[in-house]
């Protein structure tokens, strides 16, 4: 979104060259035949370099932020970019009911269950152990009873049932260990209430803000920017009739670039959005 916008930014500056550079040729021409001084001709020149210099310098945040993507993407390719590709996203459905679809949402409520999870384990430690158990014995061979020999052939002979329970001694210590678990899961939900809010109240304000920066953009497309275009080009001609002098020129120039910019970061705000609500959402 960052390389979209400086590069549709430029575009916007390399267009007002063209408007600056007719007022270059048209201040030095004049300057020549002495019609003009050398105020005029050294403002348009000025006003040319700092486009131009303004342009040099989003193209190096450009470069920047393409070697940062390839980097990330593990890239070879240079990246290009397609020609009227900076337009407003679409706009998401955005519902907080699937904000449970947040990663740190998500390790948040897991952090519960393992916290309730060891609670349960701690009520189960401090329960009395009860066992049972059934045996069978039986005898194989010749075995010596009370001087006579007897040959057992290996069926059960013995059998029986064993009971036990063990209790827990250190009570004390083991309801410590209770309480501080239920603790540890009332601490966990509160965090994770805390949080889940946060998240709520982040994505309420994304979305308003998207929707006034959908407004914006369709006040500019519709309004302002037909406008803007009808200022530009009355002005080059007044300028060229000798209708108004280059201060007015200028002045006029600067607005329609202002009104062009806002659109653009209108649009460049609006994906910002998306982006975020995309984030909370998890989509």
């Amino acid at each position: 979104n960052v390389i979209l916008y400086w590069s549709a930014v430029n575009e916007l500056l390399q267009k007002q060259e063209e408007y600056v550079q007719i007022f270059v040729k048209s201040a030095t021409l004049k300057f020549k035949t002495g019609e003009s001084n050398l105020l005029e001709k050294t403002t348009a020149e000025t006003k040319q370099q700092e486009l131009i210099q303004i342009r040099k310098q989003h193209e190096g945040m450009i470069l920047r932020e393409k070697i940062k993507l390839k980097s990330m993407l593990n890239l070879r390719e240079d990246i290009v970019l397609a020609e009227n590709s900076f337009i407003p996203a679409k706009a998401l459905y955005a519902d907080s009911v699937y904000l449970n679809q947040n990663p740190v949402l998500a390790l948040a409520l897991q952090q519960i269950r393992l916290a309730n999870a060891n609670k349960n384990v701690e009520k189960a430690l401090r329960k009395p152990d009860f066992t049972a158990g059934y045996f069978v014995q039986s005898l194989t061979g010749n075995q010596d009873v009370e001087g006579q020999s007897f040959y057992y052939n290996g069926i059960p002979r013995f059998q029986g049932v064993n009971f036990g329970i063990s209790i827990p001694l250190f009570g004390k210590a083991s309801k410590a260990r209770i309480q501080a678990a239920e603790t540890e899961v009332l601490v966990q939900q509160k965090n994770t209430e805390y949080f889940k809010n946060q998240l709520n109240s982040q994505l309420l304000q994304q979305i308003e803000e998207q929707k006034v920066n959908q407004s914006l953009i369709d006040y500019y497309a519709k309004t302002a920017l037909p406008n803007a275009e009808t200022i530009g080009n009355n002005a080059l001609r007044a300028f060229q009739n000798g209708e108004i002098g280059y201060v007015e020129y200028l002045q006029s120039l600067e607005t329609v670039l202002s009104i062009q910019q806002n659109y653009l970061n209108a649009i460049n705000q609006f994906n910002q959005n998306n982006i975020n609500i995309q984030y909370l959402l998890n989509n």
